[in-house]
């Protein structure tokens, strides 16, 4: 059975809209070596995630003059509380974003030198766009602490948003097989996205982004993981090989049917980014893999992860319970019932409770059907956290005691008892994410 979505569920779509636009990663090892070159994306896209620019704190306003259409903003790897700076500036994150696009820009603060975000109005909801420099496994163990930190860092981030999307991009340093890889696919899992440039691009024999000063060696280790409401609004993706001046090559990603919207946050309701759809649920529940079979023995034993829910998902379950509530039968003495009746018959009563079961059952059904879910062996098992006493116990209690007293100071979206509300209440995820 299909549904065609009607014209109220579509996004507003505007010419600038229609238009779409374009967003570049490029790790170029060295801003101030790559200048022409960074001048040249900007010509090509409209938003430019730049990695291991390699500026100090007090270089940063070069972003806003590396193009006459480009604001920038940006995080330095470069700690100034030494009076000697030894070594060369290596890291650090930025985004160059196009000025006619400024209004609908956010700046989102992520307290890591390695994770620059911004929040974008568009058209199809909030969309929180984060640019990463991941760490280098050195074969130590302290690698491994960094990058798992550093995708702790941006589940957070994520978490904490109100984004509806989310396009992370930039160079994750890993590859299959390499030792950081498991930790890449349980991030990409933990934010609900998709390889959208493995998924497009020929294969790793042929493509790569990285290739090192000999030429003898290359590897894929730069990407754009996109949500797959955005994932579905690609329409081209492209590895740029003429550019010479790094060991990176950019990654170029176009969007179709987008653009950023003057609305006010949190007008565009969960139909947003549909658009005009039709939905078999036959055939999504003949991919998920879930029958009628499995329907009865899914319900008590699983609950509904709300987390992990997308657009998609919400549009296949009211489908889903559209075609189950279609199925049931209102009792006539329902409906001859008048309202004004003090005295209710047990037969009514009877038929009130069945009708009110059907519903329950069809809803149940759409759920399990449709929607992700995880499993809960007993009633309080899913809130026992390991380690919790030893690792997280001070942290909430840190992160409590600064949202009580934000809460006094009259919920403000600034000042010091913001700041520190949002950096407790970080900490304290990042520290139940490593118990979990």
């Amino acid at each position: 059975m299909g549904y065609w979505l009607k014209d109220t569920f579509r996004p507003k779509m505007t010419s600038q809209c229609q238009c779409g636009f374009q967003l570049c990663s490029f790790n170029c090892r060295s801003l101030k070596s790559s200048v022409a070159e960074i001048s040249n994306l900007c010509d090509s896209c409209d938003f430019l995630c730049i990695q291991e620019h390699w500026l100090l704190p007090t270089e940063l306003h070069i972003l806003n003059k590396l193009h006459e259409d480009f604001y920038g903003l940006g995080k330095s790897a470069v700690e100034l509380t030494s009076d000697i700076l030894l070594g060369r500036p290596y890291g650090g994150t930025c985004i160059l974003y196009r000025k006619s696009k400024a209004q609908c820009v956010k700046s989102v603060e992520t307290y890591h030198s390695r994770v620059t975000a911004i929040d974008i109005n568009t058209n199809y909801g909030l969309l929180l766009l984060i640019c990463v420099y991941m760490p280098t496994d050195y074969g130590c163990h302290d690698s491994c602490e960094q990058y798992s930190d550093v995708c702790a860092q941006i589940a957070a981030l994520y978490e904490e948003s109100s984004a509806v999307n989310v396009v992370l991009c930039g160079d994750f340093n890993c590859r299959p097989g390499s030792r950081f890889y498991d930790l890449y696919i349980q991030l990409c899992t933990d934010l609900n996205v998709v390889e959208s440039d493995v998924n497009r691009l020929p294969n790793s024999i042929t493509s790569f982004t990285y290739c090192n000063d000999s030429g003898t060696v290359t590897s894929w280790i730069d990407h754009f993981l996109c949500s797959r409401a955005i994932d579905n609004l690609i329409a081209d993706m492209n590895i740029m090989y003429h550019y010479i001046t790094s060991d990176h090559k950019p990654l170029l990603m176009s969007l179709g049917n987008i653009g950023v919207s003057g609305a006010a946050l949190g007008s565009l309701g969960v139909d947003a980014g549909i658009g005009n759809t039709c939905i078999d649920i036959d055939t999504v529940r003949a991919r998920s893999g879930v029958g009628d079979t499995n329907i009865a023995h899914g319900i008590g034993t699983t609950v509904t992860d709300w987390k992990h829910c997308d657009d998609y998902d919400l549009l296949c379950y009211r489908c889903a319970l559209d075609d189950e509530l279609c199925k049931i039968n209102i009792p006539a003495n329902l409906l001859e019932l008048d309202s004004e009746d003090v005295a209710v018959s047990d037969g009514v009563k009877q038929s009130l409770d069945t009708y009110y079961n059907s519903i329950m059952d069809s809803i149940k059904t759409a759920s399990v059907s449709m929607l992700p879910s995880k499993r809960v062996m007993s009633h309080y098992e899913q809130y026992i956290t390991p380690g919790w006493n030893d690792i997280v116990s001070d942290k909430h209690a840190a992160a409590r005691a600064a949202y009580i007293e934000w809460t006094f100071s009259g919920k403000r979206r600034n000042g010091p008892e913001f700041l520190a509300m949002q950096k407790t209440r970080a900490a304290f995820k990042l520290s139940l994410r490593y118990c979990r």
